[in-house]
């Protein structure tokens, strides 16, 4: 009886980050890839090691080993593709943003520059949203969101209404768990004459989620 078994290389995308290419003096997009060896029985995958984490530079192919423990954030190829590179820089690589700034190094931008809140009603509307967020800075995704919008006043206008959009959505999806779970409550207390009404209602709830699942977020 022959055994057919053995290992193969990869190589899987992780994300893309900004960071200081030695090669090319100046910050740059990196895409962050991992290579691991996968063992195989038959072709059935048994297991895969992590060899290396590397950042690949987009503009001249170099290559240096990465920590990704050292972003902030590791972006989507597909949502990279959409962001100015200042705002990738920002997303991802605080650091050495900040020692850019500071140090007034020319930082490739294709975005206008910050624009300061413009008046009273967007102090409000800042102020609001920081309310609104409080609760949820114990969830990662919450800290995140309140985080960077404490830094917003300092955001352009663009990368402002992007960061509004993902705050909109994340409120939107708590606000509909909240009534989920305020339905679920109801049905518990509902008498065995009322639950069609309950089973139904849930299903209204369930198409509204899918229809606001497929909803362009962009």
């Amino acid at each position: 009886m022959f055994i057919v078994w053995g290992s193969r290389g990869e190589k899987n995308i992780l994300g893309v980050v900004a960071d200081d290419c030695a090669r090319c003096h100046r910050a740059e997009k990196f895409v962050a890839q991992e290579y691991v060896r996968t063992e195989h029985v038959y072709g059935i995958s048994t297991g895969s090691t992590r060899l290396a984490i590397t950042r690949q530079c987009t503009v001249c192919d170099a290559e240096y080993e990465c920590e990704l423990e050292r972003y902030d954030e590791i972006i989507s190829p597909a949502e990279a593709e959409l962001m100015p590179f200042k705002e990738l820089l920002e997303e991802t690589n605080t650091p050495l943003s900040k020692l850019l700034r500071d140090s007034q190094t020319h930082v490739p931008s294709d975005e206008p520059q910050a624009a300061a809140l413009p008046d009273i009603e967007s102090e409000k509307q800042w102020a609001r949203l920081s309310e609104l967020l409080a609760p949820y800075q114990q969830e990662p995704e919450g800290e995140k969101l309140a985080r960077k919008w404490h830094r917003s006043p300092d955001m352009s206008e663009y990368r402002r209404k992007r960061l509004l959009a993902r705050i909109d959505r994340f409120l939107r999806e708590k606000e509909t768990a909240k009534e989920i779970l305020a339905l679920f409550e109801r049905l518990g207390d509902t008498k065995p004459g009322e639950t069609f009404g309950c089973l139904a209602a849930m299903g209204m709830v369930a198409v509204t989620i899918s229809a606001y699942w497929w909803l362009p977020t962009d």
